[in-house]
């Protein structure tokens, strides 16, 4: 709430000083800047009401809910203020208009600006062609726009578990390229998604992977259908009755 409050005091006294400054009477002014700040603050709330209830949800959706709260304001302040003048009836239509048309233009851009956002920074860098990325771990949101936005995929695990990486790649629709590891076969990452190709753990035999992998992109229905991973997706498949009798 501070937040809020703090640049709504500001904004009040620059504006009451501005007003005084043009002229305006001392109780034209509070009268303004009263109404103006008040349908502002209405604005302000609910926006952050919003943003509350998102949660975690992607920056972009945050940009632009921030962005619609400041074009609001700006437009339902200046309508208040300015039927509080008393205007003319065509000044009030012409200031419809200019509101919907700047307005307009604002949520547009907040969406657009949005959008942008929401992709992490890596993906927006990455929009050249022929560009390779080697990421840290990246936010939940974030990591879902990275593994669609690209192709092919390196995760090196060398262990005998299949790592989550490579199968959140495959479950993405990427085509991934892993290196295998005792029980860890061509054959048994294969059976979990024919996204995954596990090469031999040498630099040639993953870069020969890498390129059938770049191939492999290309046949969109195979990575479609490979993004069907034959993996444990809730605890009773993950530990199934047998496993918990062998266990017990």
């Amino acid at each position: 709430m501070r937040r809020i409050l703090l640049p709504l005091a500001v904004g009040g006294v620059l504006a009451f000083a501005l007003c005084v400054l043009l002229g305006g009477t001392v109780a034209d002014a509070v009268g303004l800047v009263a109404l103006a700040s008040g349908a502002a603050l209405v604005a302000a709330l609910a926006g952050f009401a919003v943003l509350q209830r998102m949660g975690d949800a992607p920056v972009g959706r945050q940009a632009v809910v921030v962005s619609l709260v400041a074009v609001g304001a700006t437009a339902i302040g200046a309508a208040a203020a300015s039927w509080a003048m008393f205007l003319s009836e065509h000044d009030l239509d012409a200031l419809a208009v200019v509101l919907v048309a700047a307005g307009s233009v604002g949520v547009g851009a907040a969406f657009e600006l949005g959008l942008d956002l929401a992709a992490p920074v890596e993906l927006r860098a990455s929009r050249l062609p022929g560009i390779a990325l080697a990421l840290a771990r990246p936010k939940r949101a974030d990591k879902e726009w990275i593994l669609r936005a690209h192709d092919v995929g390196l995760a090196l695990m060398y262990t005998p578990h299949p790592s989550l990486v490579p199968i959140e790649m495959a479950s993405a629709g990427m085509v991934c390229v892993t290196n295998s590891f005792e029980n860890k076969t061509a054959a048994a990452m294969a059976a979990i998604s024919p996204n995954l190709y596990a090469a031999d753990a040498g630099i040639e035999a993953v870069a020969d992977a890498l390129c059938a992998a770049a191939e492999a992109a290309d046949d969109v229905d195979r990575r479609l259908e490979g993004s069907r991973v034959d993996w444990a997706r809730d605890w009773s498949e993950a530990f199934p009755a047998e496993l918990e009798q062998l266990l017990a």
